[in-house]
């Protein structure tokens, strides 16, 4: 993966209408930069890295939980008013459908290709 001026400063160049050169930057030249700087400066980086993490895992969580609250709805349940127990036995049985259905998939494809010979 390559780093870019605009993907380590975001809109800020935009922001202030400064043009900026492309410098392409692989991660370990990244990461050697980032040891060389002072110990503050080298913090300030780590912890808008985390924060960028933590922003990314949160919508991915707000995402996951739709996602759970539209099943349970498919399915005549409220997410909401479930317990703790009730919604993991929920998730287990989702995650069981989804292996059964990649199961029966994946059992299906020497038949298919099977058809395919004949038919060709």
């Amino acid at each position: 993966m390559y780093w870019s001026a605009e993907r380590l400063l975001g809109r800020r160049s935009q922001e202030y209408n400064v043009p900026m050169s492309v410098l392409e930057l692989s991660d370990e030249q990244v990461i050697s930069i980032v040891r060389q700087l002072p110990a503050a400066r080298k913090r300030t980086a780590l912890l808008a890295l985390a924060q960028d993490s933590q922003a990314r895992r949160e919508e991915r969580m707000r995402f996951g939980e739709a996602q759970l609250r539209r099943a349970c709805a498919e399915r005549g349940l409220d997410w909401d008013h479930l317990s703790e127990d009730e919604r993991e036995t929920f998730v287990d049985e989702l995650l069981e459908e989804g292996m059964m259905a990649r199961r029966s998939v994946l059992a299906e494809r020497p038949r298919r290709a099977a058809w395919l010979k004949e038919v060709s």
